[in-house]
């Protein structure tokens, strides 16, 4: 997509990004936002903001200012720029990554994968979910784990965006039944493409347009041995009773779109349910949680 003119606002911060995109978005007037590693565990992020006119560098300054934590702003740079195609850009600026067993590229990436590392081609586009953002990767570093001890049989990616989580657990487990669900529509439209580009069947991998638990698919396929949900706090604490309802006995949960501060809140939501957490992956002021449903099964 080419756009006209634009703008941008990027500067590297280390820590917690959440009050630099607060007032980017609220002070600065900025439309888009990008939080990214440069690499792999490098011990920064950069952060752009993307607007349709010439920032104010006085009021960048001082909005800045009021998000740091000792009233400091961050060196940052105003960059003009003219007519751009973003999503070209996009592609070509996604870099192949290796988290856990999944290496993950788009079509720009001639390399072979690295031995033994399983696939995935994830193309830039409107839906989220490229592995580069914390709470992606944190659930692929949790799924990667959970899939060294168990094979579900039945598997849900609620919230799932491009699907590259529910493709991951295709990856490990092929004979599983998966469905992911998202509530956008472009969203189950992106996740089908990508299932076509990584060669999966529709009939192992189901994309469907859901409301929370609304679609009849949901409920018909329930209760998962494996449910994911990388969405946000507020509504993993909404739905809380029906994750909870619709997860089978030994069933394990992986939740993310969490962040460290709400971690505690979601902990005891999930624990009123009857769930136990096993394992936590916290990247920056992000945190995902592995939590299984202990079996009622008298022996």
């Amino acid at each position: 997509m080419i756009t006209p003119e634009s703008w941008s606002i990027r500067f590297e911060i280390e820590g917690a990004t959440i009050a630099y995109e607060t007032v980017l978005t609220e002070l600065c007037g900025v439309l888009a936002l990008s939080v990214s590693r440069p690499y792999l565990d490098a011990p920064f992020w950069v952060v752009e903001g993307f607007c349709d006119f010439a920032p104010d560098e006085a009021g960048v300054k001082a909005a800045l200012c009021a998000a740091s934590p000792d009233g400091t702003a961050p060196e940052f740079a105003i960059i003009a720029h003219g007519e751009r195609d973003w999503l070209a850009e996009n592609r070509a600026s996604f870099p192949a990554l290796h988290i856990g067993r999944f290496w993950i590229h788009g079509a720009h990436i001639t390399d072979a994968p690295p031995v033994g590392a399983k696939p995935l081609h994830v193309e830039a586009a409107e839906a989220f979910g490229s592995g580069t953002h914390p709470t992606t990767e944190g659930c692929l570093r949790l799924i990667d784990h959970h899939l060294k001890r168990k094979s579900p049989l039945r598997v849900l990616d609620l919230g799932a965006g491009s699907a590259i989580l529910a493709m991951a657990v295709h990856k490990l487990v092929p004979n599983a039944l998966i469905i992911a669900s998202d509530i956008d529509q472009i969203a189950t439209d992106t996740a089908a493409a990508n299932r076509r580009l990584n060669g999966i069947a529709p009939s192992v991998m189901r994309c469907v347009t859901s409301k929370g638990f609304a679609h009849r698919t949901l409920s018909q396929k329930a209760p998962y041995d494996l449910l994911i949900a990388n969405i946000l706090a507020g509504p993993l604490k909404e739905l809380a009773p029906e994750i909870a309802q619709n997860l089978a006995d030994d069933g394990t949960l992986i939740l993310s779109g969490i962040l460290t501060t709400q971690e505690r809140q979601i902990s005891a939501a999930y624990r009123a349910k009857g769930l136990i957490i096993r394992r936590r992956v916290r990247i920056g002021e992000w945190s995902a949680l592995a939590l299984s449903k202990p079996s009622k099964k008298v022996i």
